[in-house]
């Protein structure tokens, strides 16, 4: 704004040559550049405002591009040279054959090199995303959410004098084989409830109601090579959550109440974070069977303008304990030198209840139960996995649900799009 240029003229009127340090001390660069690169861009959509919506007779120009068309199983490596203070546009469009995208980052970390990503899906385009410090992005196009049709990854150098050379940058791999996971929906609800505690003269306390819902259309794509030794897989979601989280509170002298929303993208691609992951475990009891455990934290942050104000944190989309008991090794025999009494043996305790087939054709579903007393068993040739457990806290007064329903998916073509 004019503040901005206010001060850029005033640092250049220091003694000596300033040249761009006097706009890098007004406005930085590190912090601000990548900015400025996504808004050259020029185009609505995806940007919200393009330069002629502040000025009519500015030129209606944006960054020459050559797209690079997708079609079949491919990589291709981005290696360009970029200058000081420079950047370079690449666009990819991808066709129905393409099930599975993934992008590789290979600047990621680099405090002088931002990646943004302008993606389109379907029809629409999305909000840009920043993608600097993410090392890999996939993008599975047997969901809806994910079915990328164009994509536009803008890289620049918000370095003031040295270039950046040119090596290896970006690598985008396309497939036709698609992704292999389970497909669906997993939702969480979180209820904090005090109404229990208020009795008498503590009504005066207020009574206090906290509610989160966290909702993820996802999949769990299959990673072979995560987990070794343990006779299981690891999957890990692609898609995106969404959460809520609203507040009330009353009491005798007055009242409040206050929701705050948001959207965030499962998974941060490589490295894998365990805090969403899904195992398959091989049942040892049974070797037509597989177990299933899992968590699935949000890492969002709802705002609660109530009470002075607060932050909440505490929101999962996912939450199903494995409850295995592993085989153990045989141990060794030892020598007993002096033989002692036998204990009286103790109960063993109740095996946890495990799911059941529901219905012909490889499907099961769970009953519900206390998550943390259920043991989650399906088919090892299901094709569904569905079902809910339940938490509750008494002393906390927090009780929790979680339920899900995903369809076993191994190559299925987009939904929409090209």
């Amino acid at each position: 704004g004019d503040t901005v240029v206010k001060n850029v003229w005033q640092n250049a009127a220091a003694s000596g040559v300033q040249g761009i340090q006097a706009a890098d001390q007004a406005i930085p660069f590190a912090t601000n550049f990548d900015d400025f690169t996504v808004r050259n861009w020029n185009e609505k959509p995806p940007l919200v405002t393009a330069y002629k919506d502040a000025d009519p007779i500015f030129p209606s120009y944006k960054p020459k591009t050559q797209p690079w068309f997708f079609a079949l199983d491919e990589e291709r490596m981005e290696s360009d040279p970029i200058e000081a203070l420079a950047t370079r546009y690449y666009r990819y469009t991808f066709n129905g054959p393409i099930r599975k995208i993934t992008v590789d980052n290979l600047v990621a970390g680099n405090p002088d090199l931002h990646v943004w990503a302008l993606v389109k899906i379907g029809a629409d385009w999305k909000v840009p995303e920043d993608w600097s410090s993410q090392s890999q992005k996939t993008f599975c196009r047997t969901l809806p959410l994910q079915n990328v049709t164009d994509l536009v990854i803008i890289v620049s150098n918000s370095n003031l004098t040295n270039p950046i050379p040119g090596t290896d940058k970006l690598k985008v791999k396309t497939e036709t084989s698609g992704c292999v996971g389970w497909v669906g929906t997993a939702t969480g609800t979180s209820t904090y409830d005090n109404i229990l505690s208020l009795q008498g003269a503590a009504l005066q306390a207020g009574h206090q109601v906290l509610t989160a819902t966290t909702t993820a259309n996802i999949m769990w794509e299959e990673d072979p090579l995560f987990l070794y030794g343990c006779n299981c897989t690891a999957f890990f979601p692609v898609g995106t959550i969404d959460w809520s989280v609203s507040y009330s509170y009353e009491s005798e002298c007055c009242t409040c109440s206050d929701t705050d929303t948001g959207q965030l993208q499962a998974g941060t691609g490589l490295p894998h974070v365990t805090y969403q992951m899904m195992i398959r475990w091989d049942d040892p009891n049974d070797p037509d069977q597989y177990i299933y455990s899992g968590g699935g934290d949000v890492p969002a942050e709802a705002t609660i303008n109530c009470d002075g104000g607060f932050t909440y944190s505490a929101m999962d989309f996912f939450a199903v304990p494995a409850n295995i008991d592993l085989p153990s090794p045989t141990p060794t025999p030892t020598p007993t030198p002096t033989p002692t009494p036998t204990p009286t043996p103790v109960p063993s305790p109740t095996a946890p209840p495990v799911a059941a087939p529901i219905a012909a054709g490889g499907q099961a579903a769970a009953a519900t139960g206390m998550c943390d007393t259920m043991q989650f068993t399906f088919p090892r040739d299901a094709t569904t996995f569905s079902g809910s457990c339940y938490q509750s806290y008494e002393s906390q007064w927090v009780n929790e649900l979680f339920t899900w329903s995903f369809t076993r998916v191994d190559v299925i073509q987009p939904s929409a799009g090209p």
